[in-house]
């Protein structure tokens, strides 16, 4: 639904984009985060359940790194998101971070409201025209993993503070 809204949505990440977090900012149309941090698809090592939601980086990252991010579950430096275009912006604090997303917020909000809506809805629709069956595709092959035992483990074991058993079932 993120992706469907009409206004522009800044993300001002002010820590590690990982799990949810990614998810949030990659469906945001620009990204200023905070040097430092690191970026990661944990779905894999920690949740059990995979990432179906992650489709749209292929159209964002280079296939690569998306398939390691994926299928590893491994963190990275922010800064390679940045070098990648993933990331409009790195600053050096948080108070920063927030301070570059508010003045993007207020140069957009100076411009033609008609021409920035259908500016956005032109991108979004032309990168959805392989996204949306891609996503659809995906939810349906990440079935069987979210109905599974381990979709249960990940979570719980998350919550206790221990390492998941998985049982691939």
């Amino acid at each position: 639904r993120q992706r469907r809204v009409a206004k522009p949505i800044i993300a001002a990440m002010t820590g590690h984009l990982i799990a949810g977090g990614m998810m949030l900012s990659l469906n945001s149309d620009l990204r200023v985060g905070l040097k430092g941090t690191q970026v990661g698809i944990t779905e894999t090592r920690i949740a059990g359940r995979g990432s179906p939601w992650a489709i749209p980086l292929l159209w964002m990252l280079p296939q690569p790194l998306l398939m390691e991010m994926v299928l590893t579950g491994d963190l990275y430096p922010i800064e390679t998101f940045h070098g990648l275009g993933f990331i409009n912006y790195l600053e050096d604090t948080p108070d920063a971070v927030r301070a570059r997303a508010t003045a993007l917020a207020e140069r957009i909000r100076d411009n033609a409201p008609l021409s920035v809506m259908a500016g956005k809805e032109s991108i979004m629709t032309a990168m959805s025209a392989g996204c949306e069956a891609g996503m659809a595709l995906a939810h349906n092959i990440y079935r069987t993993a979210y109905a599974s035992e381990d979709a249960q483990e990940g979570p719980r074991a998350f919550a206790e503070k221990r390492r998941p058993v998985w049982k691939g079932r």
